[in-house]
């Protein structure tokens, strides 16, 4: 299911990812990568789920840059919020879904699913930190085992991913 600019995945996107819990040393990193990829007019696809994701949609909202957003669950009777309706309207959003119309409620197991999706149909992936032993970790080395770019923000907290084969953004 999609609502939106379907065009924009025809662009190349960098999916983006973190961990619910992320140590505040790499929020203002964040926020620099963030606006340079703004600058940059890349197209991000991602979730944007984490509290840390959430905000990066709103700082990228403000920008020019294609926003691909992959719920963690069907958008067939999903309400759009007002926040979005200008960029979509501009032909910079698309909505983008691969759960069926009856996966109305997220949960952990259908989040899962989307991140793997997110991360199968983009070309390079920042994880912005991922706990060592959580989802997101695992999740990064399933996209390094598949030989998709993968990127993090260096810094000592990420040195578990930069070990495993992550290059520095």
């Amino acid at each position: 299911m999609a609502l939106g600019n379907l065009d924009l995945l025809l662009n190349e996107t960098l999916a983006l990812f973190c961990s619910a819990r992320c140590p505040g040393s790499l929020i203002l990193k964040f926020y620099d990568a963030l606006r340079a990829l703004r600058d940059e007019r890349q197209t991000i696809i991602s979730g944007f789920h984490s509290p840390l994701e959430r905000e990066g949609l709103l700082t990228l909202m403000q920008g020019q840059n294609a926003i691909v957003i992959c719920p963690a669950r069907s958008i067939d009777t999903m309400r759009v919020p007002v926040a979005w309706h200008q960029v979509l309207s501009d032909k910079r959003l698309l909505v983008l879904s691969p759960f069926a119309a009856h996966e109305e409620r997220i949960t952990a197991r259908l989040a899962t699913r989307r991140n793997e999706f997110v991360a199968a149909i983009a070309d390079r992936v920042l994880i912005v930190y991922a706990e060592p032993s959580g989802r997101t970790a695992k999740l990064a080395r399933t996209i390094l085992e598949r030989g998709t770019q993968l990127l993090t923000l260096p810094a000592p907290e990420n040195k578990h991913l930069l070990d495993a084969g992550a290059e520095p953004l």
